[in-house]
């Protein structure tokens, strides 16, 4: 007996379900890479996003620091990062060690993370 194939829209309604189910939850060595890749390549805004929502604030100060010359320099940058470690903490705080090389340039990170409602934050503090 043959099997029904599945249609079209069972399977784009699967791939989309998985696709949220992954997206869902950033782990505390996505945050750090996320928030490390942004921030080197001068995408503020998106950085953002994974610091302690309190502590925004500071980036957009920050940010007018700068001018619009130096942020388009560091959008060319070339960002590699490697996680060296995770060394939690409590429950809702970690550290994360990572070696950043920036246009070939190494150096190494350390972020104190801190989960707040569930998801996992840069605390620049």
């Amino acid at each position: 007996m043959k099997r029904p194939i599945p249609s079209i829209p069972f399977i784009l309604l699967l791939v989309i379900a998985l696709l949220f189910t992954a997206c869902g939850k950033d782990t505390p060595q996505t945050v750090a890479t996320n928030y490390t890749e942004h921030w080197y390549k001068g995408e503020l805004n998106a950085a953002k996003r994974y610091i302690v929502p309190e502590q925004r604030e500071l980036v957009d100060k920050l940010a007018s620091l700068r001018t619009a010359e130096e942020m388009k320099k560091l959008k060319n940058n070339t960002i590699e990062i490697e996680i060296l470690n995770e060394t939690p903490i409590t429950d809702t705080t970690m550290t994360v060690r990572c070696r950043v090389l920036i246009n070939g340039e190494p150096q190494t990170n350390h972020y104190h993370l801190l989960k707040v409602k569930e998801r996992w934050y840069v605390n620049i503090y």
